[in-house]
């Protein structure tokens, strides 16, 4: 619509001519939030009517005196993503202001102690303009007082932490702060007041606070996992409350899921998570049993016959199939209240902590259907391609939702979501991300003036003029950020809570605050106790007894087994595997180098690895592994069972197995040794080489002496070994 209605202005006359008599004075508010597209509308539409045909640019164009109004604070430009840059702001100023702009210092949201901390940051942190890049910072003038009965001074959490601490780590440790200074608020509201912004005739303008006054702004999606972990764990009720964050929720991801399982049929990871999400229900033991009996993850083929019709899998894709053959005729809102209704999704949502926040964001999901409806959009896989863009956090910013009237809970936004909004207590969190350009993979950064693309082809190589693009460009970002949390700072009423936590030595906007506030006085800044007291609710106690003296050991070792399991992360990148495997040899040698070749004794002592032990439910050591070699225990021994055993008959098989179990130190499970060996030759790959009467047993790869190379030994039909 921009871009035709630009095209308008530019190339009809007429058009032109109409809409400057029409609008005879125009005032363009938040002007620091205006693109190049927008701004060249406007001076066109208060151009002289004789204006030039085509200016090349829209600072060329002659514009009548009094025409043009700007409204717009520099120091909240923070969509540049959307070509809404501060140099266009300050721009436009220097063409139109035709002298020294006004400035309104004055704030009337704000109380005076908050504001006494803000310019103290901000003036350290923006000390004089940058041209074309960053605006000085004008200290505010505050129009609202604190009260009298209540301790108004910004309250700083967290602060350094040694660098060995892990970023998720940091992340964790800052939630569970933000988190604990909600529940102090909640406890003991009166100690937090805020001012009614109409009191009744006769009441108080002060009031207790309410969870419902406290709103916690993140820069970004990547600390709202751990933030709603830790207000779950200290039963504070909270509400998601920006578009962006809204599709990263889990009934909102899983409902997409489905969506795109039923457009896409070849698509089997979003089939997968469908049916194991709460819509299907559908358990790792039913997925499996489905895929032993020969299912196939595709809705065009049809269920195994060995399996009933009621088997959860069976039952979840004859339902996705049917909605499959329902998208060619329901638009994708009605769709979405199919499987909403047809899984009883809403009723689902009273298993969840806060239900009312599933029906808000499933009722979210279903409007923002509707609006791509009402915009032109069709077809189900056009919305979804819609909505993947709409989840990204740099595409483009959602108004935030309205609550329900009646749910009393924190709200979380992003911080761009929050603009123009305020709270009564601000908590400014997830600042812990160190700062970076974020570009990956191949970069184009593109010179405003020429128009000439500077590309990044790898990390080590890039066209001529990529390097001075990319500096610029950190610049700029660098700046924005700053810019960025000057916003959240300012959107606090009558408290403002900052996290700090930061890496020694990490630049970052924590260790940014942290530093600027070092020198203000208990005057200014408060910190509250670490150890805080909060009112947790108590989990009753367990019936259960406890363990007997006999019993110990063993629920010790159980114990220390769920600890291991539960503490190794659940995804590793490559590199990190390659460097836990140097970091468990204690053969290998620095990074890259192949380990060295163990000694006699070693190979003969070849101690357990404790830390890569388990226990079974008798407190035996199980399914060890042992350091230098891979598998665990029983699968060595049941491997070294099935390379010597008469594969046909399996005649010796008990005794084969005690012998490899014995090797691998685990002779207590010789018995499920046997159980696995005997259930590998009853398999049906087994049986069907036997049957053929052609069959090589597996072998280590490499040339016998004066022949070819060639892998594995050939055996005789039967599989016994020559």
């Amino acid at each position: 619509l921009l871009v035709l209605a630009r095209e308008l202005v530019r190339t009809s006359p007429r058009a032109r001519r109409a809409l400057h008599e029409r609008y005879q004075r125009l005032l363009l508010d938040e002007f620091q939030d205006t693109d190049p597209i927008q701004i060249e509308v406007a001076t066109r539409i208060a151009a002289a009517v004789a204006e030039p045909a085509a200016p090349v640019h829209w600072a060329d164009v002659p514009v009548e005196a009094g025409r043009l109004f700007f409204v717009g604070d520099p120091k909240q430009s923070i969509y540049r993503f959307r070509r809404a840059d501060i140099r266009l702001f300050l721009q436009a100023r220097g063409a139109f202001a035709g002298g020294e702009p006004v400035a309104l210092v004055q704030n009337f949201r704000t109380v005076a102690p908050i504001l006494e901390w803000v310019n103290h940051i901000f003036t350290s942190v923006m000390p004089e303009e940058e041209p074309a890049a960053q605006p000085e910072y004008r200290a505010l003038a505050a129009k609202r007082s604190a009260s009298d009965h209540g301790d108004h001074r910004v309250v700083l959490l967290g602060g350094g932490r040694p660098k060995p601490l892990k970023a998720a780590e940091l992340r964790a440790e800052e939630a569970a702060d933000v988190a604990r200074a909600i529940a102090l608020i909640r406890d003991d509201p009166g100690a937090w007041p805020v001012e009614e912004e109409r009191p009744a005739p006769g009441a108080p303008a002060w009031r207790p606070a309410r969870l419902s006054d406290i709103t916690v702004l993140l820069p970004t999606r990547t600390s709202l996992g751990q933030l709603e972990d830790a207000l779950d764990d200290l039963a504070v009720p909270y509400r998601v409350d920006t578009g962006t964050l809204v599709y990263d929720t889990q009934e909102v991801r899983d409902a997409l899921s489905v969506l795109r399982a039923i457009d896409d049929p070849t698509d089997q990871l979003a089939l997968v998570a469908a049916l194991r999400s709460p819509l299907y229900a559908c358990a790792d033991p039913d997925l499996f049993t489905f895929v032993a009996a020969s299912g196939e993850w595709s809705l065009r083929k049809p269920p195994p016959d060995r399996l009933p019709v009621d088997h959860p899998v069976v039952a979840g894709m004859a339902h996705l199939r049917e909605l499959a053959g329902q998208r060619w005729w329901l638009e994708p809102s009605a769709l979405l209240q199919r499987l909403f209704e047809d899984r009883q999704a809403f009723a689902l949502g009273l298993g969840h902590r806060r239900p009312r926040e599933v029906w808000r964001r499933l009722r979210f999901l279903v409007d923002q259907a509707r609006q791509f409806e009402e915009s032109g959009g069709h077809g189900l896989r056009a919305f979804l391609r819609w909505a993947d863009l709409q989840s990204r956090e740099a595409s483009r910013v959602h108004e935030p939702l309205l609550p329900e009237t009646d749910d009393e809970a924190v709200s979380i936004k992003t911080v761009h979501g929050a603009k123009g909004l305020e709270s009564p207590i601000t908590i400014v969190s997830g600042l812990t991300t160190a700062r970076g350009n974020g570009r990956r993979g191949v970069t184009v950064v593109w010179d405003e003036d020429d128009l000439r693309p500077g590309i990044a082809i790898r990390k080590d190589t890039s066209t001529a003029n990529f390097d001075r693009q990319a500096e610029y460009e950190s610049e700029m970002d660098a700046h924005e950020r700053q810019r960025l949390l000057y916003v959240a700072c300012t959107r606090a009423r009558d408290h403002l809570i900052v996290c700090t936590h930061h890496l020694e030595g990490v630049d970052c906007h924590g260790a940014t605050l942290a530093r600027c506030s070092a020198d203000l006085g208990d005057d200014v800044v408060r910190r509250l106790p670490e150890d805080l007291v909060v009112g947790v609710p108590v989990a009753p106690p367990t019936t259960s007894a406890a363990p007997s003296d006999d019993d110990r050991p063993r629920w010790r070792s159980r114990r220390a087994a769920l600890l291991r399991r539960n503490r190794d992360p659940r995804v590793l990148s490559a590199t990190a595997v390659a460097r836990l495997g140097r970091l468990e040899d204690p053969t290998a040698g620095p990074a890259g180098d192949p380990p060295a070749a163990p000694e006699q004794d070693d190979l003969a002592d070849d101690v357990l690895d404790d830390d890569a032990t388990a226990a079974d439910e008798s407190g035996r050591p199980a399914f060890s592994r042992r350091r230098g070699r891979a598998g665990t225990a029983v699968g060595r021994a049941v491997h070294a069972t099935l390379q010597v055993v008469d594969l046909a008959t399996g005649e010796g098989l008990t005794e084969l197995a005690a012998q490899q179990a014995f090797a691998e130190a685990v002779p207590d499970l010789a018995g499920t040794v046997e159980a696995l060996a005997r259930s590998a030759l009853a398999s049906a790959s087994v049986r069907a080489a036997l049957a053929g009467g052609r069959l090589w047993r597996g072998g280590h790869l490499g040339p016998p002496p004066g022949g070819p190379a060639r892998a594995g030994h050939r055996h005789p039909p039967h599989g016994r070994p020559p």
